[in-house]
């Protein structure tokens, strides 16, 4: 994911899928879809399609979902689920570590898969990997951990991620998916001098403050939201809900 790209995409209002279920409350309409946790700046990528690994599934507490997903042919390899999906009935199917799932070969034809998913707000990881998420660009964050530094002292982790949520959700800044700071430095312009972007901007300021702070944490790509089809009793996915999260 590059900065400055999911705004052509959210412009977008072709299908990506349709999943036949149960509705289900709109703010667990997260669509899983790829772990981002690789950050040089300017675009986010993931480590871990070289290294998937075929694991037992982790142990999640939650509300178990039933999915059945028509997905539209869109040139990539990753399958989407709500929340956190622990099962597709695809064959040949890679799994990593962060409850994604992706084939061997790009998706060039509509296919069919069953997902069971569990709507949880907590993901266990026993052995958290703190190289991988505290990663930082070498350089173009510089104003950023200036500005991280007061906001984070004398906190535990618990206040310092709500001091961030607060500052981005409830601060100065404002969404758009037009005149985006796609510079040499977006994200310190977005912060410090723009004050309005989309959805990768958002949450890449918070990961990346988190980071500062010595708080791992990571970026999901996929989809939110989607309208549901009440006769037909399944939820219709365009590329407009495209979205990325912490």
């Amino acid at each position: 994911v590059r900065l400055g790209e999911v705004s052509a995409i959210q412009e977008d209002a072709s299908v990506i899928f349709r999943a036949k279920m149960d509705k289900v409350d709109d703010h667990s309409l997260y669509w899983r879809g790829i772990i981002l946790d690789r950050f040089d700046g300017i675009t986010w990528r993931t480590s871990e399609e070289g290294s998937i690994l075929r694991k037992e599934d982790a142990i999640i507490s939650g509300t178990r979902i039933f999915q059945e997903i028509y997905l539209e042919p869109y040139e990539n390899k990753y399958l989407f689920g709500i929340d956190k999906p622990v099962f597709i009935s695809l064959p040949n199917l890679n799994k990593s570590a962060g409850q994604t799932f992706l084939t061997n070969k790009v998706i060039d034809r509509k296919i069919r898969y069953e997902v069971i998913s569990i709507i949880s707000d907590i993901l266990v990881e026993d052995e958290v990997d703190k190289g991988k998420y505290l990663q930082l660009p070498k350089k173009g964050i510089e104003r950023i951990r200036d500005f991280v530094r007061p906001l984070s002292e004398n906190k535990t982790k618990t206040e310092v991620i709500n001091e961030f949520l607060r500052y981005l959700k409830y601060g100065q800044y404002k969404y758009s998916l037009k005149d985006l700071p796609v510079t040499a430095n977006p994200l310190e312009d977005f912060l410090f001098n723009y004050k309005s972007g989309n959805c990768e901007y958002f949450a890449s300021s918070m990961a990346v403050m988190l980071r500062i702070a010595g708080i791992p944490s990571r970026l999901v790509g996929g989809y939110l939201g989607g309208y549901y089809n009440k006769t037909g009793k399944y939820y219709l996915v365009t590329q407009k809900k495209a979205h990325v999260w912490v």
